[in-house]
């Protein structure tokens, strides 16, 4: 069994692992409504895997309801129906599974109503139907793309949305929903296993605009993958991307059970057993690096080999791959310090070792010519290519070796 087949192996636990965490939320509705829960499909996991349910559990004082939450999943059989929801500061109601409808209430719960036989939505106290604008989804799958933020996601990105430096509303949405559709197939087509099953756990991708967070994933908003874009960001960005924070949905789920592979707490500072001092993350994040850099670097190893990319996305894949090559070292020399894991928590990091040393070999003489030492926490290509102007593997043709930065 070659190291892919390992992995493959481990991500088999995935669809046990999300049944795990729906039957967490399953719980959690059934309490708060036990009348609304009847009238869901309570066997169907998908239901209770809306990543709108984990914010609304885990937020202090949710600016949504369960009935707008769980509307599109209720059995209706077109009846006609009443909901209470939240309208955002700009009249926005977002209700998962049909749109974002526009209302004249602003920052404040109203109550809907919905006809059946019409499929439109309205104010209690109006005759004309609200406007919907539909959920945008990426090209052949069912992942949602958001062009607005749903207000249960905002606390994760920024205390406040409105600061000037955090942008969604005006990313450039219809050039990324090219480059993310671009992107999936060369996933698809790179790494079949690994791509189905980060797309399992992917419901929503939002697409934003800022100095600060980086792109990331939460427990939280479980299903979600929440990325930084910059407006030259094109299918080579979101191929690395999508398999660094999917990635993290995933083993958000994989690790529920945190004891099972950590045998110290997950919060344990990094820099009480590194020699990084300065390290500013936990255990548990360290850990879930391992697992993000495999995904990464299986994907871009595969995506290097894909003949539609062009000789300078070639270029940007290669320098990505020494990038995470040398930060996966430094996190498994990190990691390495004994009485870290359990049993099962040193299986997994002999297996994230074993897909370092698996890349390595296959790029070891590539990423040794690169220079990334300029580099900042997130990859930048205009700064790599200034510093690597050309590069070429064994066996790569000339041809393909040859650009320049034009």
């Amino acid at each position: 069994m070659n190291i892919w087949q390992s992995f493959e192996s481990l991500l088999a636990e995935v669809p046990g692992a999300q049944t795990a965490l729906a039957d967490t939320v399953r719980a959690l509705v059934y309490k708060s409504d036990p009348s609304l829960f009847e009238r869901l499909d309570f066997e169907d996991d998908h239901t209770f895997l809306e990543p709108t349910l984990f914010a609304y559990f885990t937020a202090p004082d949710s600016p949504a309801t369960l009935e707008q939450l769980l509307f599109s999943y209720v059995s209706a059989e077109g009846e006609s129906r009443r909901l209470r929801a939240y309208a955002d500061a700009s009249g926005g109601i977002h209700i998962p599974g049909v749109g974002r409808l526009s209302a004249r209430a602003r920052d404040a719960f109203c109550d809907l109503r919905w006809e059946g036989a019409t499929g439109q939505f309205f104010a209690d106290d109006s005759r004309e139907s609200l406007p919907l604008s539909r959920t945008d989804l990426v090209d052949g799958s069912s992942i949602a793309v958001d062009h607005t933020l749903d207000p249960l996601l905002r606390r994760f990105v920024a205390d406040d949305w409105s600061r000037p430096d955090c942008r969604v509303n005006s990313v450039n949405h219809r050039a990324h929903a090219a480059a993310l559709a671009r992107a999936f197939l060369i996933m698809g087509r790179a790494t079949p296993a690994l791509f189905d099953a980060l797309r399992s756990v992917t419901r929503r991708i939002i697409l934003y605009s800022a100095d600060l967070p980086n792109s990331f994933a939460t427990l939280s908003a479980h299903g979600v993958a929440f990325l930084n874009v910059k407006d030259d960001n094109d299918e080579v960005f979101f191929v690395d991307d999508l398999a660094h924070q999917c990635g993290h949905i995933m083993f958000n789920a994989l690790t529920q059970e945190k004891a099972r592979f950590l045998a110290r707490t997950g919060d344990t500072p990094l820099r009480d057993f590194c020699r990084d001092r300065e390290d500013p993350r936990t255990l548990y994040s360290a850990f879930h690096g391992l697992f993000t850099f495999s995904t990464i670097l299986w994907i871009l190893q595969a995506c290097v080999a894909d003949r539609e990319l062009s000789d300078r996305q070639r270029h940007e894949a290669l320098g990505r791959i020494a990038f995470n090559l040398n930060k996966f070292a430094i996190d498994l020399n990190n990691l390495a310090t004994p009485g870290l894991f359990t049993s099962d928590g040193r299986a997994l990091y002999e297996l994230f070792e074993g897909v370092y040393e698996t890349v390595f070999r296959a790029h070891h003489g590539v990423a040794r010519a690169l220079d990334v030492s300029d580099q900042p926490y997130v990859f930048d290509y205009a700064r790599f290519a200034a510093r690597n102007p050309a590069v070429r593997e064994p066996g790569m043709p000339a041809a393909q070796a040859a650009w320049s930065g034009r």
